[in-house]
Order: structure tokens, then sequence, then C-alpha cells
């Protein structure tokens, strides 16, 4: 994973104040090159496919992936993540950003292959710090 501090990510969650959290804490501890967040997985997808195909660079390092959201849930768009985007040009790591922390869910985002971990809403300094493996100030509240 890219090491430096100018990492790309994308929350896909219908939650404006779970987006909001995750820009104001990425920003806060300068580890975005950019921000972006989508409503839906749809949105998300056509987001991915714009930027492979125009501008791979933009294509993020890190996504925050809600399972419940509008027109496409968390693992719809996982399935279509997997076929429509199997050539992406960068290895993206996804990770579950979630309220629904049934047993049921995590032991699905633990198999499936596109997963790389399951965090419970909302993000904090210490698992950004974890994901990024870099030295974070964390926020005090």
């Amino acid at each position: 994973m890219n090491q430096d501090k100018s990492m790309r990510f994308l929350a896909i969650d219908d939650d404006d104040i779970n987006n909001f959290i995750c820009e104001q804490l990425i920003n806060h501890n300068k580890k975005a090159k950019s921000f972006t967040s989508c409503n839906s997985g749809v949105h998300a997808l056509d987001y991915l496919e714009s930027c492979n195909s125009t501008n791979p660079e933009e294509l993020p390092d890190i996504i925050f992936l809600d399972i419940n959201l509008p027109l496409m849930n968390g693992w719809q768009f996982l399935d279509a993540y997997q076929e429509e985007l199997r050539n992406l040009k960068k290895d993206i790591k996804i990770y579950m950003l979630t309220s629904a922390v049934y047993g049921e869910n995590f032991e699905k985002a633990q198999k499936h292959p596109s997963v790389s971990g399951f965090i419970m809403k909302p993000l904090s300094c210490e698992k950004l710090k974890e994901l990024t493996k870099q030295k974070i100030d964390c926020l005090k509240y």
C-alpha cells in the first residue's frame, strides 16, 4: 500500500454525517491527496469506472464501504466491483465501515476476497492509523 501522505480515499455511504467525520479525520491528519464520497454503490461504480478509463491515478487507495445503502447495498456493490472492475489499474483496499455489526456481516466480510477488513462506525484515528500504517495526530473530542 501507498506509504506516503498522499493517499486517495473513497467513502461509499448514504450517511452524510459519517462521510463528514471520515473526511475531517483524514484531512485533519493530512493523509488525503483526495477524499471523495458517493452516496450509493451505483454512483461509486460509475465513479471508479470513469477514473479507471480516463485518469487511473485518481483511483482511491482505500474505500470505506457501508453495508446498508440505497439502490445497491454493500454486498451487491462488492459483487459488481468484482465482476465489472476486475481490470482496475490499481490495487484498492476495501474496508467495510458500518454500524451493521451483526455476526453474519462480520463473517461474510472476512470471507469475501475483495474485503480487507471490517470497521465499526465511526472511523477513529486509531483505525486510520492502523490502516495507513502512519503516525497520526488524533483529534480530541
